[in-house]
């Protein structure tokens, strides 16, 4: 699929429902979630998997929200009256189930560079499965009526209280435009309610980048939000509408009652099933 400069540039300021979406941004499907050094990151999205000081202690909420450039970001997104809570009750919100998010209905409220403040993001079809502070997503990113990235969070926490709720997610970010592997690392704040019918609305968030590895191209740098001299993004994601029935979802790959992303499989029917990276669903 070609995308066009505009696809490029939504593809990192996409929401996966109120987390990150990006190619790469949470590792794959069968990632481990092992976390050798104890640091937050997990072994697969880790730039040092044994060594704790890189990127840095993020292993709680707490201390993901005392590190400075999270301070920043968050006090940048107050400037901007965007409430990014710091939820860290222990009583959050059962999130499981599908959700949609329409195209171009969140933006990009400030960068640390200027860059692309005011830019939409795209939509997203997400599975989201929590249990107990424990979050995860699968996700499938579209604009303009196609489908454009998929993603897989992992290792995220959750916190919150009633229908108020926060998700500290450390992530990892992978740009492979024209041939390139450049990977960022960083950590994302979001904060939402849900409501009586399970939808998520007033989905803030903060984003901060920590490290990067790789060569960076001008394609892949076009492609991150704020560019990649910004440390910090600020967003509004758009509300998040509750799936009952997987069949309403258009991007992500159906099959009975549940939905996939690429690289997943499954079995059906006796036979091997999997969806590809044409967002299709191919059994043998």
């Amino acid at each position: 699929m070609k995308k066009t400069n505009k696809t490029i540039q939504l593809l990192l300021a996409a929401t996966a429902v109120w987390g990150l979406s990006a190619c790469g941004g949470g590792g794959s499907s069968s990632s481990s979630v092992t976390d050798s050094d104890g640091d937050g990151f997990y072994d697969a999205i880790d730039p040092a998997p044994h060594d704790a000081s890189n990127p840095g202690d993020f292993s709680s909420p707490e201390k993901i929200l005392a590190n400075p450039l999270m301070q920043t970001a968050l006090l940048a997104a107050q400037s901007h009256g965007v409430a990014v809570r710091a939820d860290l009750g222990h009583t959050p919100p059962n999130l499981t189930g599908y959700y949609r998010q329409d195209d171009a209905v969140g933006r990009v409220v400030a960068t640390s560079t200027g860059i692309d403040a005011g830019h939409a993001t795209a939509g997203s079809e997400s599975r989201v499965s929590t249990q107990g502070e424990s979050y995860e997503s699968t996700s499938v990113s579209f604009t303009g009526g196609s489908p454009i990235s998929f993603s897989f969070t992992k290792g995220a926490m959750l916190r919150g209280e009633g229908s108020n709720f926060t998700t500290y997610t450390p992530y990892k970010a992978t740009c492979t435009e024209g041939g390139a592997n450049y990977a960022t690392y960083g950590i994302k704040v979001s904060s939402a309610t849900q409501d009586g019918a399970g939808w998520i609305s007033q989905a803030n968030s903060a984003l901060i980048r920590l490290t990067s590895t790789g060569t960076l191209t001008p394609a892949c740098d076009a492609r991150l939000i704020g560019h990649a001299a910004a440390n910090w993004a600020v967003y509004l994601a758009a509300p998040a509408r509750k799936i009952i029935d997987v069949t309403d979802l258009a991007y992500m790959c159906v099959d009975g009652g549940n939905a996939y992303a690429p690289t997943e499989s499954w079995k059906s029917d006796g036979k091997s099933c999997s969806c590809t990276t044409d967002y299709t669903v191919e059994c043998k």
